[in-house]
């Protein structure tokens, strides 16, 4: 069967001298695309978040955005969370109304972690939004 039947091989394919490193991802054959909205946010510091990975699956995390409809905030962070700890992938000071903070790099996280949009400085009814799009892996 093989590479080509759906197996996806990461780092060490089978044929390497050292196979008993290989871990077999199977691609699940799902497209992530979820948008995450808070349209009516209280003032100051709001946070969005998106859907905690299943336990059992990777999520490739291609493409964030997050942006705020109504207002200009004082600081937007985008991070990776994983348990306790968060991961910045972007920070941006003072972004324009309607900016959009983009993360444009694959980004793999494990079950029990999600994506985070921390906007600090809204004001009371601002609409914030996370749009994030990937794919799912399952072990």
């Amino acid at each position: 069967m093989g590479e080509a039947n759906r197996v996806k091989w990461l780092g060490v394919r089978p044929t390497d001298p050292i196979e008993r490193l290989s871990i077999v991802w199977d691609y699940a054959d799902s497209i992530i695309n979820e948008s995450v909205k808070n349209t009516d946010t209280i003032a100051g510091s709001v946070a969005i978040t998106s859907t905690a990975v299943p336990a059992g699956e990777i999520h490739v995390i291609n493409h964030i955005v997050a942006f705020n409809t109504v207002s200009a905030v004082t600081t937007c962070n985008v991070y990776h969370r994983s348990g306790a700890a968060n991961f910045t992938l972007r920070r941006v000071s003072a972004p324009a109304q309607n900016a959009e903070i983009i993360v444009a790099t694959p980004i793999v996280i494990m079950g029990g972690d999600d994506i985070r949009a921390y906007f600090i400085g809204c004001i009371l009814h601002d609409n914030i939004q996370l749009h994030i799009s990937g794919y799912k892996l399952s072990l």
